[in-house]
């Protein structure tokens, strides 16, 4: 006859299992914490566009959209044209892409590339060049030449992207693939 108690395996092979589901629930919000961190510079840099056109148009100035992807952190950078140099610093504006992201290539309609430094010119009505970001995340290793869709990568996001912003209207388009870049860009141009 059996006593009711639990023996010393079967506690074991418990809190082993416990320990293998505790695991699989880390995991998974890893995976979702990148996910919202790379959403969130997505956003990010739509909405530095979306401030200096809006910039542009409700103060009648125009200006220029620099992008420095000198260093390890790229910055953006908005800078009015006209008044004094006083004038011009205070209306400047300076945002950082978070981190772990960074921004690899510039591209413009007309065919200028850039992975060091490169300005856009924004009309007084905040209309710019169609032009393309590429957003990386630092420490993966990826094949940058690949234009496999994150669908194609098996779901996960590897750390790249670009986004197309029309010069126009400001309209933002999210892809994975050169190929739709550079058609976008040479329509454009």
């Amino acid at each position: 006859m059996r006593d009711s108690g639990v023996t010393m395996i079967e506690l074991m092979v418990s809190i082993v299992i416990i320990g293998l589901l505790a695991g699989t629930v880390t995991l998974s919000l890893r995976g979702m914490s990148q996910r919202f961190k790379h959403e969130d510079a997505v956003q990010r840099i739509k909405h530095i566009d979306e401030q200096v056109r809006l910039h542009a148009r409700l103060h009648g100035t125009e200006g220029q959209l620099r992008f420095d992807l000198r260093h390890e952190q790229s910055t953006i950078v908005y800078v009015p044209v006209g008044g004094d140099a006083k004038e011009r610093e205070i209306k400047k504006r300076e945002w950082e892409v978070a981190q772990p992201f960074r921004l690899d290539e510039v591209r413009i309609a007309g065919g200028e590339v850039s992975r060091s430094q490169i300005a856009l010119p924004v009309s007084k009505d905040g209309v710019m060049l169609t032009y393309a970001v590429k957003l990386v995340r630092e420490g993966d290793a990826v094949d940058v030449n690949s234009n496999a869709t994150t669908e194609e990568q098996g779901g996960n996001f590897r750390g790249r992207g670009w986004l197309v912003f029309v010069g126009l209207t400001g309209q933002v388009l999210e892809t994975n693939k050169q190929e739709e870049v550079d058609a976008i860009l040479l329509a454009a141009r």
